[in-house]
């Protein structure tokens, strides 16, 4: 018996090399056993990180995937010089398949290296073909069921957007003029893109909480924001609407953060 089961793990360990595979991405080309079979193609460089598009064929030209930059984006504010993003997708198409959806953009600074690697951890090149299943596992991996999420409540945000900007322009007069971009604190200095929209002020450190105003270029006290430390959230209250939004932070509590997080909710939703 002992003689069968040492026989059977040489068996196991030599016959090992045969039924696996080198598979290696090499700039676009995608080997098998050192034999090109795949292509991952730039085929739209973008002028900014994360807009170029992509298709993933075989070697003889058969295209299995196309990702086209497709950025889900929230209607203008007069104020906004370019259209505010809500969320970063691509539009994935399966050309055999004949479907096509949204996902999010694939995490990593290297998208063909992001996209190879995620084809290997989920075996496509065992087969070697996008079906049903396949298309639908994938989509689901990068987020397909986020991006639905985000487009169902487009339409109320727009809304919300433009009602909080009029009650914003009635209270404080215009706001700044600038392209639509992601929020950043610098020392006190709320910065949008390159341009300086307001400024934080801290009026109260308690030990359960600080209150900060938050002003706009104007220096004008626009909404007051309140953080607490010890539950990891914070909340804030804009003068116009004065209604609570609250926010929770997960892991190591990072003040910098939980503010920017609050900026950015104040000047996507026209508050700032």
């Amino acid at each position: 018996m002992k003689k069968n089961n040492l026989l059977l793990c040489l068996l196991l360990f030599c016959s090992f090399p045969i039924f696996s595979q080198k598979i290696k991405l090499k700039k676009d080309i995608i080997t098998i056993d050192k034999k090109e079979m795949y292509q991952i193609e730039k085929t739209k460089k973008g002028g900014l990180m994360g807009t170029s598009n992509f298709q993933f064929k075989t070697i003889d030209g058969k295209v299995l995937l196309q990702l086209k930059n497709t950025p889900l984006q929230y209607d203008s504010l007069p104020h906004e010089e370019r259209r505010r993003t809500a969320i970063k997708c691509y539009e994935i198409t399966a050309p055999e398949l004949g479907k096509s959806t949204l996902i999010k953009h694939l995490r990593g600074l290297n998208t063909k290296k992001v996209l190879f690697e995620q084809l290997l951890e989920m075996d496509f090149f065992s087969a070697g073909t996008v079906d049903q299943a396949f298309f639908s596992s994938f989509c689901e991996k990068n987020g397909q069921s986020e991006v639905k999420k985000v487009q169902a409540g487009m339409d109320s945000i727009n809304v919300m957007r433009k009602e909080n900007y009029k009650l914003t322009v009635e209270a404080f007069g215009e706001l700044q003029k600038r392209p639509a971009s992601s929020v950043r604190i610098e020392g006190s200095s709320i910065i949008e893109g390159l341009t300086t929209i307001g400024r934080i002020k801290r009026t109260k450190a308690g030990s359960y909480a600080s209150i900060y105003d938050i002003e706009n270029s104007e220096g004008t006290k626009i909404a007051s924001m309140t953080l607490i430390a010890k539950e990891k959230r914070a909340n804030v209250r804009p003068n116009v609407n004065d209604k609570i939004r609250w926010f929770n932070q997960k892991g190591e509590w990072n003040i910098t953060l939980i503010q920017e997080d609050i900026l950015n909710y104040l000047v996507i939703y026209g508050f700032l």
